[in-house]
């Protein structure tokens, strides 16, 4: 009888043991970020961390500098537009906050260099659309020109020129959301486009549809 006992307390105790590896394992594999920062000539202040839900900034969390480092460790649900400021609104500076490490060099005027996975993707995108802006830089001396002279024809064909421009940096980004349906990069430029003034609704539907399930729960617009 006591070795049956023994033997149950023994099975018992390994279960118990097994089932809070588990739970430590558990916890262990769930993804946070983490933000190592940098600023020069802001030590001692206080650095806030807030997210844009639906464009709404919602105050995240909050650090003090020290030697001229911060940091920030916490979990978002999903990739989401963020940016992080002082008191004093003196480094404005927005970035793509995801459950990874990234790592961010700013000064005093906002200017950064922000380093992770998401944001170098985003940064290969927005310069490539960036070069496609600065074909509109050369119409605007032709532009102003034409509104001088109230030349109607010229200002009508210049505008033609700049929603041509316009609709290229977006089939752009269009055609990176049809290719990548899978990463959450493409819902944070799908939400973007969703909120321009100009839609094409329909087409932003279908690349809603094409989306994987996980990603299509990131969206800021029902799908229809």
């Amino acid at each position: 009888m006591k070795i049956i006992l023994g033997y149950l307390l023994l099975v018992n105790l390994f279960f118990s043991c097994n089932n809070k590896t588990t739970e430590n394992s558990k916890q262990l594999s769930i993804k946070s970020f983490t933000i190592d920062g940098e600023i020069k000539d802001n030590d001692n202040q206080i650095i806030y961390l807030y997210t844009l839900e639906k464009n709404e900034p919602e105050f995240k969390d909050s650090t003090r500098i020290k030697n001229n480092r911060f940091y920030f460790i916490g979990v978002v649900k999903h990739p989401i537009k963020a940016y992080l400021d002082t008191k004093d609104h003196a480094i404005g500076t927005s970035f793509i906050l995801a459950n990874e490490t990234i790592n961010i060099e700013l000064n005093d005027l906002g200017n950064a260099l922000i380093n992770s996975p998401i944001n170098n993707d985003f940064e290969v995108l927005r310069k490539q659309s960036v070069s496609i802006y600065q074909q509109i830089d050369y119409l605007f001396p032709q532009l102003q020109k034409a509104r001088m002279e109230n030349d109607y024809k010229t200002l009508t064909e210049i505008r033609e020129k700049i929603k041509l421009i316009e609709l290229e940096s977006n089939q752009y980004f269009i055609d990176y959301i049809r290719e990548n349906s899978e990463k959450h990069l493409s819902a944070l430029l799908l939400n973007d486009l969703w909120n321009t003034q100009d839609k094409d609704s329909i087409q932003l539907q279908i690349l809603a549809k094409n989306l994987s399930p996980e990603i299509q729960q990131t969206l800021n617009f029902p799908i229809q």
